[in-house]
């Protein structure tokens, strides 16, 4: 697979590059542009703090070394804040000690790169923490589904549903909108 074919298999995604040096965030932010995504830089947890809080990120990749506020504190910040606390976080620096690993994780990054990140690394780092995130929200939003089936059906049940409660999964046309069919013509089953 090449890596034009890549590029254009990534949904395109709103990811903060957070690094003091320049050339770094310049470079990182190419290769998303590249890739599809919508990258936006600041140059220390400071201003990251200040964009995240201002706008939706979809990820956050997080330079350890910087001056006024380093990875580390800036990490734990992010974790803290109920607001910002499921961005996830990809950690990058040229420590390479396992203890800079093992602290990042340990403060919820979900990831640890080392500098120079290598582009296709990143890529596909990247591409699995999104999917990943992708796969839990859906597994969330089916839940939620289920449990509004459920209670449908108990209310159908008791002779409660109201006519068309259950519209808006119907038109899916999928399993679930099977369900929600069967449910609404049993409750209209039983209102006879």
């Amino acid at each position: 697979m090449t890596s034009e074919r890549r590029s254009t298999m990534a949904i395109s995604r709103h990811i903060l590059v957070v690094d003091d040096d320049r050339t770094n965030r310049m470079m990182i932010t190419y290769r998303l542009q590249a890739g599809g995504h919508q990258p936006a830089s600041a140059e220390n947890g400071v201003e990251a703090l200040a964009a995240l809080k201002e706008s939706h990120f979809d990820l956050v990749l997080l330079d350890l070394l910087m001056p006024d506020m380093d990875g580390y504190t800036t990490l734990q910040m992010i974790k803290k804040d109920s607001e910002l606390q499921s961005t996830p976080v990809i950690m990058m620096s040229a420590v390479g000690e396992m203890d800079s690993v093992v602290r990042c994780l340990e403060l919820g990054a979900e990831d640890y790169l080392a500098k120079p990140v290598d582009p296709l690394v990143l890529a596909s780092r990247i591409n699995g923490i999104l999917a990943r995130e992708d796969v839990q929200k859906i597994q969330a939003d089916f839940g939620r589904v289920i449990e509004r089936l459920a209670d449908s059906a108990k209310a159908a049940g008791r002779g409660e549903l109201p006519t068309g409660a259950l519209d808006d999964l119907v038109r899916d046309g999928g399993p679930i909108g099977r369900l929600a069919d069967e449910i609404q013509r049993f409750a209209t089953a039983e209102e006879r």
